[in-house]
């Protein structure tokens, strides 16, 4: 029972994190219709933000999360004017080609600053056991699972009740139609890839304590939204929440009942089945 208990506890914490990285991807499909292969450095490079400011330095964790959010929306705002910006009305490809190649200057240029080795994180949660019904919890993972879960939250909220958010969900709809109606398109998706980056730079200050910093990581990492994205169904913001659990507690199952060699496998042919029935994923368009 107790190991069930970790295992599902365990997954959902990190699960809600692998969420908060595909509604990032899910909100720029839905409103823009492009994949940011950089999206996994975006979330790399807070991480190493986050070791810099929070173990190196000792800033308070949550004026670390203001800093890391603010940083983050300054290099959604770089990234639109120079690249999601020019080629808004090219063809896709080139779109594609251009945040692969952004994703490598990323990763390269962090090799260079901070070097080859894995970065450890500090954790803003005490390392502690709690026994819930006899089974014993770890607070650390019980305290991330309540914050991502209340950042998803927040997040709703925020799309459906906010001026901003209705103007969102407004270009989500329709592009030109929400021009007529008089939103601003280019504000709009310099917010759209803005929010985008907080939300893995939100992801890696929780995840860094737990997975460890490294310049290669981003390649996993977008992998790890994008499959949580398509699970869900790719540009549904709900979808991107559960596909995120979902794959969080996969990972953490097979992981603690058969081996973490085996994770990867299983969970990469799981999907392939799962989209061989539901094309769009659990909550996609039909």
């Amino acid at each position: 029972m107790e190991l069930w208990g970790n295992a599902l506890l365990g997954g959902l914490s990190v699960g809600s994190m692998y969420s908060l990285l595909a509604l990032g991807l899910a909100l720029m499909w839905a409103t823009m219709r492009i994949i940011n292969f950089a999206h996994g450095d975006f979330y790399v490079f807070a991480g190493y933000i986050f070791v810099i400011l929070f173990t190196k330095l000792k800033i308070p964790f949550v004026l670390v999360l203001v800093l890391i959010c603010f940083v983050m929306l300054l290099v959604g705002y770089l990234s639109d004017r120079a690249i999601f910006r020019p080629l808004r009305r090219k063809a896709h490809l080139s779109i594609l080609i251009a945040t692969a190649g952004l994703s490598i200057a990323i990763s390269n240029s962090l090799y260079l600053t901070f070097g080859p080795s894995p970065w450890g994180a500090s954790s803003p949660f005490p390392i502690k056991m709690l026994s819930v019904l006899g089974v014993g919890l770890s607070l650390r993972s019980l305290a991330v699972m309540i914050v991502g879960i209340g950042m998803m939250v927040i997040f709703h909220l925020f799309l459906s009740r906010s001026f901003l958010g209705l103007q969102l969900r407004a270009l989500a709809q329709d592009e030109d139609i929400a021009a007529l109606m008089g939103v601003n398109v280019s504000r709009g998706m310099i917010l759209v890839v803005g929010l985008s980056a907080a939300l893995a730079g939100i992801a890696a200050a929780f995840l860094a304590p737990i997975l460890y910093v490294s310049y290669y990581g981003g390649v996993s990492m977008m992998i790890k939204g994008f499959i949580a994205a398509t699970i869900g169904g790719l540009g549904s913001i709900a979808g991107a929440m559960v596909g995120g659990l979902l794959l969080g507690v996969a990972e953490s199952a097979v992981g603690i009942y058969l081996s973490s060699g085996w994770r990867d496998a299983l969970i990469y042919a799981s999907l392939i089945g799962l989209l061989a029935y539901l094309p769009n994923g659990i909550f996609g368009r039909r």
